[in-house]
């Protein structure tokens, strides 16, 4: 509930937002200030124009525009009529352009990044210019309820100083919680794709660009699939130091399935070995990212997570035979859904980190260690 005096007759009104209500309702006071009398038939509001979301409206007034009168702002945290359906379009501003007149302006009050809820960041290189674009993955999309998307957010700044610019989406077919991971697959010199979803069968796509961009062609979705779970979440590369890249792929119980290559740098085959490697243990749903973390050469694993944050397991072992230990948590807020990504965002020789959230958007973490 929200009181203030939008009619300028000096008493207060008072705006409802319900979880079974679409909209918000506005109940006028015809009594005074000292005597309020909010008796009358709550209407739709704006009256002329009523907003609709998915419910659970929560509404606020002030002088948002700064000049003399009553605006509205409304969060919509998402009630009985499908949420999906406002995971980006949820902060109103309703104005009162002129007295009694209330025109909406925008149903995203804030700009920022936000593609709904359960983003994951994926940095790469995207045009070829040499410094890292990024794709936002997210659960789903608010307009299709059948699919979610990966958007492509192209670096249009430099090497040093990023500035990311909306450019579509990258085409992958359709699903939930898409993830792509990158690798060279068949020793061509490009990026070819292993693409994890909420099922539990991941694509393999083929790079076929000849510029070094990205052209993925559907290869197959029957040769990997996990043996339980779903939401599959991958990550490739060289864990035995045999010159082709070896696949690691989280999932909904969070667990790390890795399947060796067994097939050569031209010809990727991909061998389950464990659907519980290193007993690792981060509580539900695994996002894996593999990186050298402690520049020693060999590849050691941050894992996200639902609720247990990032944790890192360092690889003790070598670059050929390797050999997990849990080191620490990335020193980040405590969220829900913790996504990592990891890439040198400012140019200073050292990982920067980018977390996709449950609640849609992205947290950016400066490393600044000397």
């Amino acid at each position: 509930m929200a009181l203030g005096d939008v009619d300028s007759d000096g008493d207060q009104d008072l705006f409802w937002g319900d979880y079974f209500e679409p909209g918000i309702l506005f109940l006028e006071n015809t009594g005074s200030r000292t005597r309020p009398n909010l008796r009358g038939e709550p209407l739709p509001f704006p009256t002329q124009d009523p907003l609709r979301t998915s419910g659970y409206n929560a509404p606020t007034l002030g002088d948002v525009d700064g000049d003399g009168d009553q605006d509205l702002l409304m969060g919509v945290l998402g009630g009985a009529y499908n949420p999906n359906t406002t995971t980006a379009d949820n902060f109103h501003y309703v104005e009162q352009s002129r007295p009694g007149l209330f025109e909406q302006r925008t149903s995203r009050f804030l700009s920022t990044i936000d593609f709904g809820s359960e983003t994951i960041p994926i940095a790469i290189d995207l045009d070829t210019d040499g410094d890292i674009d990024l794709l936002v993955g997210n659960k789903i999309e608010q307009d299709d309820t059948q699919n979610g998307k990966l958007y492509r957010l192209v670096n249009e700044g430099s090497s040093t100083t990023p500035s990311f610019r909306y450019d579509g989406d990258l085409d992958v077919g359709g699903g939930y919680h898409l993830l792509p991971a990158f690798g060279d697959l068949d020793a061509d010199g490009d990026l070819d794709a292993i693409v994890g979803t909420w099922s539990d069968q991941l694509r393999i796509y083929r790079n076929d660009a000849t510029d070094g961009s990205l052209l993925l062609n559907f290869v197959d979705s029957t040769s990997i699939v996990l043996s339980r779970g779903r939401n599959a979440t991958p990550t490739l590369g060289d864990i035995d130091n045999d010159g082709d890249l070896d696949l690691f792929v989280g999932e909904s119980s969070g667990t790390i399935n890795f399947y060796e290559n067994t097939g050569t740098p031209q010809s990727a085959e991909f061998t389950l070995v464990s659907d519980e490697y290193g007993d690792f243990d981060i509580g539900r749903r695994s996002l894996p990212v593999l990186r050298d973390a402690d520049g020693d050469g060999d590849l050691d694993m941050y894992v996200g997570s639902e609720s247990d944050g990032v944790v890192l397991f360092r690889n003790d072992g070598s670059r050929a035979s390797p050999s997990f230990v849990q080191a620490t948590k990335l020193d980040v807020e405590e969220i829900s859904f913790a996504a990592p990504a990891f890439a040198d965002l400012d140019g200073d020789g050292d990982d920067d980190v980018l977390l996709g959230l449950g609640a849609g958007g992205l947290q950016l973490y400066e490393n600044r260690k000397r």
